[in-house]
Protein backbone atom coordinates (compact mmCIF):
# COMPACT_ATOMS: atom_id res chain seq x y z
CA UNK A 1 0.00 0.00 0.00
CA UNK A 2 1.13 3.62 -0.90
CA UNK A 3 0.13 7.27 -0.96
CA UNK A 4 0.85 9.39 -2.91
CA UNK A 5 0.63 12.94 -1.78
CA UNK A 6 0.00 16.19 -4.56
CA UNK A 7 1.92 19.35 -2.75
CA UNK A 8 0.23 22.43 -3.94
CA UNK A 9 2.12 24.85 -2.43
CA UNK A 10 5.25 23.81 -2.08
CA UNK A 11 7.47 25.49 0.78
CA UNK A 12 10.38 24.54 1.85
CA UNK A 13 10.59 26.01 5.33
CA UNK A 14 9.31 24.15 8.50
CA UNK A 15 5.49 24.47 7.80
CA UNK A 16 5.39 22.46 4.50
CA UNK A 17 2.38 20.14 4.84
CA UNK A 18 2.89 17.20 2.26
CA UNK A 19 6.29 16.96 4.72
CA UNK A 20 3.82 17.40 7.86
CA UNK A 21 1.40 14.55 6.28
CA UNK A 22 3.99 12.41 5.79
CA UNK A 23 4.88 12.39 9.50
CA UNK A 24 2.00 11.88 10.91
CA UNK A 25 1.39 8.93 8.43
CA UNK A 26 4.95 7.54 9.38
CA UNK A 27 3.43 3.97 9.33
CA UNK A 28 2.57 4.19 5.56
CA UNK A 29 4.96 4.48 2.74
CA UNK A 30 4.18 8.04 1.46
CA UNK A 31 5.64 9.76 -1.49
CA UNK A 32 5.26 13.43 -2.20
CA UNK A 33 5.15 15.27 -5.72
CA UNK A 34 5.36 19.27 -5.93
CA UNK A 35 2.34 19.09 -8.26
CA UNK A 36 2.42 23.26 -8.17
CA UNK A 37 6.33 22.71 -9.58
CA UNK A 38 4.57 20.17 -12.40
CA UNK A 39 6.01 17.62 -10.90
CA UNK A 40 3.45 14.36 -11.21
CA UNK A 41 4.49 11.09 -10.80
CA UNK A 42 5.13 8.61 -13.86
CA UNK A 43 1.70 6.42 -13.11
CA UNK A 44 -1.26 6.52 -10.97
CA UNK A 45 0.25 3.69 -9.16
CA UNK A 46 -1.22 4.57 -5.98
CA UNK A 47 -3.32 3.30 -3.59
CA UNK A 48 -4.59 6.39 -2.25
CA UNK A 49 -4.13 9.97 -3.04
CA UNK A 50 -4.02 13.38 -0.43
CA UNK A 51 -4.44 16.88 -2.03
CA UNK A 52 -3.14 19.71 -0.15
CA UNK A 53 -4.29 23.17 0.18
CA UNK A 54 -2.72 25.99 -1.51
CA UNK A 55 -2.34 29.74 -1.75
CA UNK A 56 -3.79 29.74 -4.92
CA UNK A 57 -7.68 29.09 -5.78
CA UNK A 58 -8.97 26.40 -7.95
CA UNK A 59 -11.05 28.91 -10.18
CA UNK A 60 -7.75 30.16 -11.43
CA UNK A 61 -7.36 27.52 -13.83
CA UNK A 62 -4.12 27.01 -13.94
CA UNK A 63 -2.31 24.36 -16.31
CA UNK A 64 -0.74 22.31 -13.87
CA UNK A 65 -4.10 22.47 -12.10
CA UNK A 66 -5.55 21.27 -15.05
CA UNK A 67 -3.15 18.57 -15.12
CA UNK A 68 -3.85 17.38 -11.46
CA UNK A 69 -7.62 17.33 -12.18
CA UNK A 70 -6.53 14.55 -14.83
CA UNK A 71 -4.38 12.53 -12.13
CA UNK A 72 -7.24 12.79 -10.31
CA UNK A 73 -9.68 10.63 -12.39
CA UNK A 74 -9.28 7.54 -10.58
CA UNK A 75 -11.35 4.96 -8.78
CA UNK A 76 -8.98 4.77 -5.62
CA UNK A 77 -9.66 6.70 -2.27
CA UNK A 78 -8.74 10.51 -3.00
CA UNK A 79 -8.49 13.05 0.13
CA UNK A 80 -8.85 16.75 -0.64
CA UNK A 81 -7.67 19.25 2.09
CA UNK A 82 -8.64 22.97 1.34
CA UNK A 83 -7.85 24.00 -1.99
CA UNK A 84 -7.30 20.06 -2.48
CA UNK A 85 -11.40 20.00 -1.22
CA UNK A 86 -12.24 23.11 -3.57
CA UNK A 87 -10.58 21.12 -6.66
CA UNK A 88 -12.14 18.31 -6.19
CA UNK A 89 -15.85 19.48 -5.94
CA UNK A 90 -15.36 21.63 -9.08
CA UNK A 91 -13.94 18.63 -10.75
CA UNK A 92 -17.27 16.44 -9.85
CA UNK A 93 -19.48 19.48 -10.78
CA UNK A 94 -19.63 21.25 -8.02
CA UNK A 95 -18.96 25.20 -7.35
CA UNK A 96 -16.87 27.12 -5.58
CA UNK A 97 -16.92 30.88 -3.88
CA UNK A 98 -14.55 33.64 -2.73
CA UNK A 99 -15.60 34.22 0.91
CA UNK A 100 -18.05 37.39 0.99
CA UNK A 101 -16.92 37.30 4.83
CA UNK A 102 -13.14 37.05 4.25
CA UNK A 103 -10.50 34.85 5.74
CA UNK A 104 -11.75 32.50 7.80
CA UNK A 105 -8.31 32.07 10.21
CA UNK A 106 -7.49 30.30 13.08
CA UNK A 107 -8.79 27.60 15.71
CA UNK A 108 -12.40 27.30 15.55
CA UNK A 109 -15.12 24.13 15.82
CA UNK A 110 -17.00 21.96 12.72
CA UNK A 111 -20.27 20.16 13.08
CA UNK A 112 -19.84 16.10 12.48
CA UNK A 113 -23.04 15.35 10.87
CA UNK A 114 -24.49 12.38 11.03
CA UNK A 115 -23.58 11.18 8.02
CA UNK A 116 -19.97 11.94 8.93
CA UNK A 117 -20.05 10.62 12.78
CA UNK A 118 -21.17 7.03 10.70
CA UNK A 119 -18.16 7.30 8.04
CA UNK A 120 -14.86 5.45 9.26
CA UNK A 121 -12.85 8.91 8.35
CA UNK A 122 -14.30 10.42 11.58
CA UNK A 123 -13.87 7.37 13.63
CA UNK A 124 -13.11 8.46 17.44
CA UNK A 125 -13.53 11.94 16.40
CA UNK A 126 -15.66 14.46 18.99
CA UNK A 127 -18.66 15.77 17.01
CA UNK A 128 -18.09 18.97 17.64
CA UNK A 129 -14.41 18.93 16.15
CA UNK A 130 -11.86 22.30 17.25
CA UNK A 131 -9.40 22.37 14.03
CA UNK A 132 -7.29 25.26 12.00
CA UNK A 133 -8.87 26.82 9.37
CA UNK A 134 -6.68 28.99 6.82
CA UNK A 135 -9.10 29.93 3.50
CA UNK A 136 -10.76 32.52 1.48
CA UNK A 137 -12.53 30.31 -0.72
CA UNK A 138 -14.90 27.55 0.26
CA UNK A 139 -17.49 25.11 -1.43
CA UNK A 140 -20.85 26.38 -2.01
CA UNK A 141 -22.74 24.12 -3.92
CA UNK A 142 -21.65 20.50 -3.81
CA UNK A 143 -21.43 17.61 -6.75
CA UNK A 144 -24.92 16.06 -7.19
CA UNK A 145 -25.34 12.79 -5.09
CA UNK A 146 -22.59 14.04 -2.73
CA UNK A 147 -22.94 14.19 1.29
CA UNK A 148 -22.17 16.25 3.55
CA UNK A 149 -19.84 15.23 6.45
CA UNK A 150 -19.17 18.40 8.40
CA UNK A 151 -20.27 22.21 8.43
CA UNK A 152 -19.95 25.20 10.69
CA UNK A 153 -21.48 28.62 10.13
CA UNK A 154 -19.72 29.59 7.03
CA UNK A 155 -20.52 26.96 5.20
CA UNK A 156 -19.75 23.18 3.89
CA UNK A 157 -16.46 21.80 6.22
CA UNK A 158 -16.34 18.22 4.45
CA UNK A 159 -17.88 16.14 2.14
CA UNK A 160 -18.25 12.58 0.53
CA UNK A 161 -18.82 11.77 -2.77
CA UNK A 162 -18.51 7.98 -4.23
CA UNK A 163 -14.16 7.70 -3.52
CA UNK A 164 -13.61 11.33 -3.14
CA UNK A 165 -13.19 13.32 0.48
CA UNK A 166 -12.92 16.70 0.65
CA UNK A 167 -12.22 18.83 4.00
CA UNK A 168 -12.20 22.55 4.04
CA UNK A 169 -9.91 22.66 7.62
CA UNK A 170 -6.91 21.56 7.76
CA UNK A 171 -5.54 18.90 9.56
CA UNK A 172 -2.25 19.41 8.80
CA UNK A 173 -1.52 22.18 10.41
CA UNK A 174 0.03 22.23 14.43
CA UNK A 175 -0.31 25.03 16.18
CA UNK A 176 3.16 25.87 16.08
CA UNK A 177 2.69 25.86 11.88
CA UNK A 178 -0.69 28.23 12.20
CA UNK A 179 0.90 30.88 14.37
CA UNK A 180 3.89 31.59 12.22
CA UNK A 181 1.45 31.56 9.42
CA UNK A 182 -0.53 34.36 11.43
CA UNK A 183 2.47 36.29 12.73
CA UNK A 184 2.94 36.42 8.46
CA UNK A 185 -0.63 37.56 7.32
CA UNK A 186 -0.94 39.20 10.65
CA UNK A 187 -3.95 37.36 11.64
CA UNK A 188 -4.81 35.92 14.44
CA UNK A 189 -4.38 32.35 15.08
CA UNK A 190 -7.30 32.57 17.96
CA UNK A 191 -5.15 30.38 21.07
CA UNK A 192 -7.74 27.91 22.76
CA UNK A 193 -5.59 26.73 25.51
CA UNK A 194 -3.36 24.72 26.19
CA UNK A 195 -5.39 21.84 26.41
CA UNK A 196 -7.69 22.19 23.58
CA UNK A 197 -4.70 22.47 21.03
CA UNK A 198 -3.09 19.19 22.28
CA UNK A 199 -6.50 17.20 22.12
CA UNK A 200 -7.67 19.05 18.84
CA UNK A 201 -3.90 17.99 17.57
CA UNK A 202 -4.76 14.35 18.56
CA UNK A 203 -8.14 14.31 16.88
CA UNK A 204 -7.05 16.14 13.97
CA UNK A 205 -4.20 13.41 13.24
CA UNK A 206 -6.62 10.60 13.91
CA UNK A 207 -8.58 12.37 10.58
CA UNK A 208 -5.27 11.59 8.24
CA UNK A 209 -4.37 8.03 9.92
CA UNK A 210 -8.29 6.98 9.04
CA UNK A 211 -8.19 7.88 5.76
CA UNK A 212 -4.74 6.16 5.44
CA UNK A 213 -6.54 2.97 7.08
CA UNK A 214 -9.33 3.53 4.38
CA UNK A 215 -6.74 3.14 1.36
CA UNK A 216 -4.69 0.00 3.43
CA UNK A 217 -8.74 -1.26 3.43
CA UNK A 218 -8.87 -0.79 0.07
CA UNK A 219 -12.45 1.53 0.04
Amino acid sequence: MKICIYDCDHDVGSDNTAVEIRKILSGFPVDIYEAKNGKFPATNDYDGFIVTGSSNSPLEGLGWMKRLEAMLRTEKPVLGICFGNQLIAMMLGGRVEKMQEGVEFGYGYVDITEAGASYPLFSSIPRGLLTFHSHHFIVTELPEGAEILATNSRGIQAFKHGNYIGIQFHPDISWDMGSRLGAKRGLDPRHPGDCLVRDSRAHNKRILLNFAALVAEGH
